[in-house]
């Protein structure tokens, strides 16, 4: 792969010929077809990828006045007012949390009060789920933030331009605001990053409604930036990547000058077209078996040694051998953390079975969604071999 991308910087790349080369078949099948035959691999897969990357948005059906551009960004975002949720507040990390987590135990660090408002069934909850996709949106979405183009420089202006409204403490009687683009940003680093460092400001009244033009200026710089975000995550495609391509195989054999005739080669006509299965397509061969370990079977876990290794670093080491319960729960480790790093060994065997458990687990779970077991799996019994 690395040499093809080597050779492709060559500025006369595209008249060199790419060829697959072909082998002669034994001479007995050669004998037997009365002719010389030759066969070859055709390759299906490959490390070069076009010059263009695809267009974000070829049929013009998702620009920045699109309804289905428009309905998938939150309110806010269209440029409509929204309620902030626990306006007057320090944000604090664990919103997040109580907001989005079904736990019934209020996360560390917490308020009775913010927990009452933010747990299942408390009245800001979904408007802080709310607040919380404003700022997944622009942070993943849209790069907002981290982002040092011109088209991230242009959307963060247009946020800048937002004043946000902060409620009125007592005794005051001039109305305070935010810049819109740095409470998001420090907003993201609290809620979204869970950064414990990171500054906590302020949680604003409201976003207010925009007038028409600011707002359509805040949705184009959106659709902008989200057409150079696909284009970052998603590069030019491969040579086989295109799933409705149809392609055509032909031969050509390189004659040597013989007896005084010119070089020449010759071509074999057009294969019929074909296509390129997809990797998930199943071929019809038989399923690969295997076989796992019955775990009742006398003596069995005393034959399974371990036989792979993990080298696991301190932090996640800690984690792992804290409290199984809290671990589920999301909450950190309590006590000090462990500070040396550690090997861990594992029977292959082992991990096979514990994997297909948590498999027909999840399969069951999502068959409520998808409806998939009668395609995806298939068990049938068989008579137990006699001792």
């Amino acid at each position: 792969h690395e040499l093809v991308q080597l050779a492709l910087q060559s500025e006369d790349t595209l008249l060199n010929e790419h060829v697959v080369p072909m082998f002669v078949a034994p001479p007995e099948v050669c004998k037997a077809a009365g002719k010389t035959v030759y066969y070859g691999i055709v390759p299906t897969v490959s490390g070069e990828q076009a010059e263009t990357a695809p267009v974000f948005d070829e049929g013009n059906t998702f620009g920045s006045e699109s309804a289905d551009f428009r309905n998938h960004l939150v309110q806010a975002l269209r440029g409509e007012s929204m309620d902030f949720p626990l306006d007057g507040e320090t944000l604090n990390p664990a919103w997040t949390e109580a907001a989005e987590i079904a736990t019934t135990l209020r996360p560390q660090g917490l308020s009775t009060d913010h927990w009452n408002r933010l747990h299942p069934g408390g009245g800001s909850r979904s408007s802080m789920q709310r607040f919380l996709r404003l700022l997944r949106q622009l942070d993943g979405e849209f790069n907002a933030f981290a982002g040092t183009s011109a088209t991230a420089q242009a959307l963060r202006l247009q946020l800048a331009a937002i004043a946000l409204p902060l409620k009125l403490r007592e005794g005051e009687t001039v109305a305070r605001t935010v810049n819109a683009e740095v409470f998001l940003r420090q907003a993201v680093q609290v809620l979204v990053q869970r950064d414990g460092q990171a500054a906590r400001p302020e949680m604003p009244v409201r976003w207010p409604a925009l007038p028409g033009h600011q707002a359509s200026a805040l949705r184009l710089a959106l659709s902008r930036a989200v057409a150079e975000r696909f284009v970052q995550l998603n590069p030019a495609p491969g040579r086989f990547d295109d799933p409705g391509a149809q392609y055509v195989v032909r031969a050509f054999v390189r004659l040597k000058p013989e007896c005084g005739c010119p070089a020449r080669i010759v071509w074999s006509d057009a294969t019929e077209p074909f296509v390129i299965a997809p990797w998930f397509e199943g071929s019809g061969a038989p399923p690969v078996r295997i076989d796992l370990p019955d775990i009742t079977a006398p003596g069995l876990l005393a034959s399974l040694k371990p036989n792979v290794s993990f080298t696991v670093p301190p932090a996640l080491q800690s984690l792992l051998g804290g409290n199984p319960k809290d671990l589920m729960e999301g909450k950190p480790p309590s006590g000090p953390g462990i500070t040396i790093g550690w090997i861990c060994s594992f029977s292959i065997p082992i991990i096979t079975l514990c994997a297909f458990i948590v498999l027909s687990i999840f399969l069951s779970l999502f068959d409520l969604i998808f409806k998939w077991m009668a395609f995806i799996k298939i068990c049938i019994p068989f008579p137990k071999k006699g001792d």
